[in-house]
């Protein structure tokens, strides 16, 4: 089977529509003769995820954004870093007996090892949280994961989670919750629900947020004229540099 959907997906302004028939798929997406095919579209997904936060870092310096590794919080700092080695992908995937890791989080993995974009405007004393993306390395993933994360359901049932980022109370050194995880499932997935964060999103879903508010997703709950207008300018121009994922 040609790889049809990723060449759709390479077209720009069709990536939403690829997704679309990825969903129409539904578990036929991980079987022969789509799952090739399928895997080529979310790995371009996260280097244009990778491209994206090097152009927002990039333009955030420039526009008085100081990055800061909160009391040291990320143990080997880098604001965004590139992985350059080489992952086994299949034999990462089940690594947990509780359940399967999903693709989306193992191609972040394989393109992105850590990204880290706590910090603040130098002249803006923001009210709230600004939720700064921050992805664990894949070293402290597994060191956070030692113990999988029961959470409940429903009243009779208990599902299990990989914890992948702080809180935004955490990452600001502030007491907090356990912090944001992605579900494991029984079965293979595309992607999983991001568990503990404001919204009902997925991975993909969250990775798409952070990415219209410039890695600082917190302000996606400020109200519009608790945002200075020179901050929403620099988030407007950002987002018109940057591609769809």
């Amino acid at each position: 089977m040609e790889n049809i959907l990723y060449l759709q997906y390479m077209k720009k302004g069709e990536e939403d529509i690829v997704w679309q028939k990825i969903a129409e798929l539904g578990d036929l997406a991980l079987t022969k003769p789509y799952i090739d095919d399928v895997l080529l579209v979310i790995d371009e997904c996260m280097k244009r995820v990778l491209e994206n936060f090097i152009i927002i870092r990039n333009e955030l310096e420039e526009n008085g954004y100081i990055f800061e590794n909160i009391e040291d919080l990320n143990p080997d700092y880098y604001i965004i870093d590139p992985n350059t080695e080489k992952i086994d992908l299949f034999n990462l995937e089940g690594i947990f007996p509780e359940g399967y890791l999903p693709y989306s989080l193992l191609y972040f993995y394989k393109n992105i090892r850590t990204i880290d974009f706590r910090g603040n405007f130098s002249n803006w004393d923001n009210p709230y949280y600004l939720d700064a993306i921050y992805i664990y390395p894949l070293y402290v993933f597994f060191d956070v994961n030692q113990d999988r994360w029961e959470y409940r359901i429903n009243e009779n049932t208990k599902g299990y989670k990989v914890l992948i980022s702080p809180d935004e109370f955490v990452k600001e050194n502030v007491s907090g919750g356990i912090g944001y995880g992605l579900e494991l499932h029984h079965t293979k997935r595309i992607d999983s629900n991001l568990l503990g964060f404001a919204k009902n999103v997925s991975f993909i879903e969250y990775l798409r947020l952070c990415l219209k508010w410039v890695g600082l997703v917190g302000l996606d709950r400020y109200d519009h004229d608790e945002i200075p207008d020179y901050i929403l300018r620099i988030i407007s121009d950002i987002r018109e540099k940057i591609m769809t994922i």
